[in-house]
């Protein structure tokens, strides 16, 4: 594990920064979270104490609800206070609301008979497939701090008799899953309810929905036969009547007969195409296809596919923590040399020789110009210029190292839809110092947004957040959706948005703010029987569809 960065302010206050093991976890006092979930930088700065924290083993845990969620400024920092039974826990505002509220994740508290009753529990976010984070727990001085009233703007009836949900999915083909007091059902972009489940959970297929049931995954088809009994830690389809398996932590693939494809021996999986999976086993990675054949050994430290950018089954590579690029017979293409590769386009390669530097090469291994960056960030999209950075600044370049906008900016994250954020701030804020700009380098929207929360529905339209709300305004500026939710998430499909109002509810707007309005008669059709094919159930299965003494 790396140590603590201290740095000095320019009024010499000690400055305490995230601190991450190889692995990718940021730990801080009370907290650790995920990276590819906190979307934080090794130079974010945070106001707390830092601490070592090992990995932990979540086994045996429980699912608990919060049972209360508040809102207090300690120490002149918001914080959402969790309390469940007895024990408190407090986690920062932002990965509260990034973290908590976005991911649809469960929360665990870990459980441990020689702790019972004792503020000793860590609360745990999963999110069906991993960790997410925990928190350790805390007290909180209520005389020195200050509770904080949310947001009680009054909420139009029209949001408000149609943002109804405990929890919804975007639309896909016109479909989404969604929540509502004790049922799993479809509704379509129409606003009706049109299948409904007595389940805990489910996810739609075109031929096949999974169904959790009694807190294990099952399948059925479109005329409700259960073709999967519900036996299953996790369950993912793939395509080709294929599905990923998980197994008191082990996974592997079935096809819908049930037969075994691939054992549940493998502790995670990359799928890629048809013919090959990057699987992970005794903390090394290795290539398989779906027969189970070897076709890269396992010996990697890490293994992944490196993108369309690049030439096809062209994978980066990690031995001895250094990375190449390998192709899929494993004949190496860029040696081990380097700490970082990411393929900018199909000819450029950013290379990472160190902590500061950042070269060019292309895949003869040979550097396409002399500079020498400090930072390169790759495109979500097509955009052929790319973030970097160079004496402390960031501007951007073409793949030949040729400066196309220049170097005046203290932050920068990638193009996505054609846009890029940016600050020109010293020191700038993550939540209100980032402003959009256009691959001309044109300023479309102004440094007063927070970072990672801007996003584009459309060429005229910009989901935006400020003061931990998110809405909806156009290029000048104007506000077309009003700070009214918690979360807008940037997924438009089928004409809508998912949204969150700060009650937890969920539902759908369009891109002016108006909401799907759902058919409440259809809340109230017949629940969907499902069949059981009970003689192809072994008895312990044929027990696990029952609750209390009910074919469930």
């Amino acid at each position: 594990m790396q140590q603590a960065i201290i740095n000095k302010d320019l009024m010499g206050k000690e400055q305490l920064y995230y601190t991450k093991n190889t692995y990718g976890w940021y730990y801080c006092k009370y907290f650790t979270l995920r990276e590819d979930y906190c979307h934080i930088k090794d130079d974010r700065l945070v106001k707390e104490e830092f601490c070592y924290i090992d990995e932990i083993d979540i086994l045996p845990c429980y699912y608990y609800n919060v049972d209360k969620i508040s809102f207090w400024d300690i120490n002149n920092e918001k914080y959402a206070v969790l309390e469940i039974f007895d024990i408190t826990y407090k986690l920062p505002y932002k990965f509260y609301k990034y973290i908590i509220s976005n991911i649809y994740c469960d929360i665990y508290v870990k459980y441990d008979i020689s702790f019972a009753g004792e503020n000793t529990s860590k609360l745990i976010f999963y999110d069906d497939k991993d960790i997410v984070g925990w928190l350790e727990p805390c007290t909180i001085e209520i005389i020195k701090n200050e509770y904080i009233e949310e947001d009680t703007k009054v909420i139009p009836k029209e949001i408000e008799n149609n943002i109804i949900f405990q929890d919804v999915t975007p639309f896909d083909k016109g479909i989404s899953r969604v929540i509502f007091n004790d049922f799993c059902a479809k509704l379509d972009s129409k606003g009706n309810i049109i299948q409904k489940f007595n389940c805990e959970d489910c996810w739609f297929y075109d031929e096949y929905t999974a169904i959790k049931i009694n807190r294990k995954w099952g399948a059925i088809d479109l005329s409700n036969n259960m073709i999967i009994p519900p036996k299953y830690d996790n369950l993912n389809y793939l395509k080709n009547n294929f599905w990923e398996i998980t197994i008191n932590d082990k996974k592997g693939i079935i096809d819908t007969l049930g037969n075994i494809i691939l054992p549940t021996i493998y502790d995670n999986f990359s799928y890629v195409d048809d013919n090959y999976i990057i699987a992970e086993k005794n903390d090394l990675c290795g290539v398989i296809n779906y027969s189970g054949k070897i076709i890269l050994p396992f010996k990697y430290n890490k293994l992944s596919f490196s993108s369309k950018k690049s030439k096809k089954h062209y994978l980066y590579a990690t031995q001895n923590h250094s990375m190449g690029i390998i192709d899929i017979n494993g004949n190496m293409i860029i040696p081990y040399l380097y700490k970082n590769l990411i393929y900018l386009n199909k000819r450029t390669i950013a290379a990472k020789l160190d902590d500061n530097k950042y070269i060019l090469i292309n895949e003869k291994n040979k550097q396409i110009c002399s500079q020498v960056f400090e930072d390169i960030h790759s495109n979500c999209d097509e955009i052929d210029i790319y973030p970097a950075k160079l004496n402390g600044f960031w501007g951007f370049i073409d793949d030949l190292g040729n400066t196309k906008i220049d170097f005046n900016y203290t932050d920068a994250t990638q193009f996505w839809k054609g846009y890029c954020e940016v600050s020109i701030y010293e020191n700038p804020d993550i939540f209100d110092d980032y402003g959009l700009i256009n691959k001309d380098g044109t300023l479309v929207l102004d440094y007063k947004y927070s970072i990672y929360c801007t996003f584009v529905i459309d060429d005229d339209r910009f989901i935006v957040e400020q003061d931990n709300k998110s809405f909806i305004i156009d290029k000048k500026g104007n506000v077309i959706v009003d700070k009214l939710y918690a979360w807008i998430t940037p997924i438009k499909s089928d004409g809508f948005l998912p949204v969150t109002l700060d009650n937890g509810y969920k539902g759908f707007i369009d891109r002016n703010g108006k909401p799907l309005k759902i058919n409440k008669k259809t809340l109230d059709i017949p629940i969907t029987s499902i069949n059981y094919n009970y003689d192809n159930l072994s008895q312990i299965e044929k027990i696990s569809i029952l609750f209390d003494g009910k074919e469930l």
